[in-house]
């Protein structure tokens, strides 16, 4: 659920492509796979492979997709008060 309503209000908000948008949608739906329990033994069973390894690689690698697109090249802080956006090291920009 976190997938989906990340991707879905990034995409919204007009932060990632449609293109990441649509590797979100995939992400999630292979996430949710993991919660089927279609065996009672082997990859797709609740103690399985796919649910304990696969799926949180696939949300790990969705968390530092967006991470790298959200987070800004050149980090930037707003003095309190002010409304002044400066950089890191402390020159107005």
């Amino acid at each position: 659920m976190l997938i989906m309503a990340g991707t879905f209000g990034l995409w919204r908000a007009g932060v990632i492509s449609s293109m990441l948008f649509a590797a979100g949608i995939a992400a999630f739906v292979l996430v949710l796979l993991g919660g089927t329990t279609w065996l009672n033994a082997g990859i797709w069973s609740p103690e399985g492979v796919y649910s304990r390894f696969i799926s949180p690689i696939i949300s790990l690698a969705w968390v530092v997709a967006v991470s790298r697109v959200c987070w800004p090249a050149v980090p930037l802080h707003v003095l309190a008060g002010s409304g002044t956006i400066v950089q890191v090291g402390g020159k107005p920009l």
